[in-house]
């Protein structure tokens, strides 16, 4: 029979056999512990970081907090102020009362105007010109029909400006037209003139031209709009030609008495 052979290790096989089984451990040590550890550390300085920054700028609103706030109210103040220069509508009445001031202030004489409302200035975010005109139809289409409305509610977009283009054919003296000018150019609305012109007659020493202005307002800023006053215009069923149309003879030879007196109120 053979003898079986006995497998015997030195003692510096056995220490490079221990040598090498630390440094497998080590690796794996490295690999599963350590490194996630590491990466996970650096993930925490990052976040750090961030909060450090967040934390720098909240001292420093808190050390300027009343400066902050006066700013704030600076800023509220200055957005009041930009909407009281502005109306909340310029109507066509509106337009009517200012020519007329024209005439009665100024001595033009306007032989012909026209007025185009609702012309959009810039544009509006989120909300495009046709959402704009689709929600002014159905707030009108509603404001007609309270009961039934069916439309859709307007868009939610606040401080949308207009303007109302006003195109007017004048003749005036030379002094009355710069009167006209410094009275558009003093009004109390948002007023601009792009276009303004005017020939002078020789023989009678008139201007006559046409002046275009615009007037800019601002709606869905909550103010309301007022009613401009109109002076009371003389109305009545006089005949303007001064004939007493309609008078009858009751054979005494006297006619009706207003239809003369109209007459003789005409010839004088």
């Amino acid at each position: 029979m053979k003898e079986k052979k006995k497998f015997e290790l030195s003692a510096g096989e056995i220490s490079l056999i221990l040598y090498a089984l630390s440094v497998v451990i080590v690796v794996l040590a490295y690999f599963v512990v350590f490194n996630p550890k590491m990466t996970e550390a650096k993930d925490l300085e990052a976040q750090n970081v961030g909060l450090q920054q967040t934390v720098s700028g909240l001292e420093g609103m808190v050390a300027r907090e009343a400066e902050v706030i006066a700013e704030t109210a600076a800023y509220k103040q200055e957005v009041q102020d930009i909407i009281a220069k502005y109306p909340v509508d310029v109507p066509t009445e509106k337009v009517i009362k200012i020519i007329q001031d024209m005439q009665d202030i100024n001595g033009v004489d306007v032989s012909d105007f026209s007025v185009a409302p609702q012309n959009l200035v810039g544009s509006v975010s989120n909300v495009s010109v046709s959402d704009i005109n689709a929600a002014a139809a159905a707030a009108e289409e509603n404001a007609e029909n309270p009961d039934g409305a069916t439309q859709a509610a307007a868009p939610a977009a606040t401080g949308i400006g207009y303007y109302t283009n006003v195109v007017v054919s004048y003749e005036a003296a030379y002094d009355s037209f710069k009167d006209m000018v410094w009275y558009m150019a003093g009004l109390d609305d948002r007023t601009t003139i792009p276009v303004i012109s005017g020939s002078s007659d020789s023989e009678s020493g008139l201007v006559s031209g046409s002046v275009t202005f615009k007037m800019y307002y601002l709606t869905g800023t909550g103010k309301t709009y007022k009613d401009p006053e109109l002076e009371p215009q003389d109305t009545g069923v006089e005949n303007i030609f001064g004939n007493a149309v309609g008078a009858k003879d009751d054979g005494s030879g006297s006619k009706d008495k207003d239809n003369t007196e109209g007459s003789e109120d005409s010839a004088e």
